[in-house]
């Protein structure tokens, strides 16, 4: 199935989702900042809130996370 990874990381929490195709949210989860300024794990974080979605394996993936392009270091 053709699935699309959305995830949207603020200060205060972390929204991800699995959408389909025809654009049916499949799956969807909450968790806490994945700010890298104040949480030093947020890689493993990340890593484990999108594994907690499902085995599905996108077919694309759209990331708002924070200062991610705005500050040297942070990529």
């Amino acid at each position: 199935m053709d699935v699309v990874l959305g995830v949207d990381s603020g200060g205060t929490k972390t929204m991800a989702a699995l959408v389909s195709r025809g654009g049916d949210v499949l799956r969807i989860r909450r968790s806490g900042s994945l700010d890298p300024l104040a949480v030093p794990g947020w890689a493993d974080d990340l890593r484990a809130l999108v594994e907690d979605l499902g085995s599905d394996a996108p077919a694309a993936a759209v990331l708002g996370l924070s200062y991610h392009g705005e500050i040297a270091g942070i990529s």
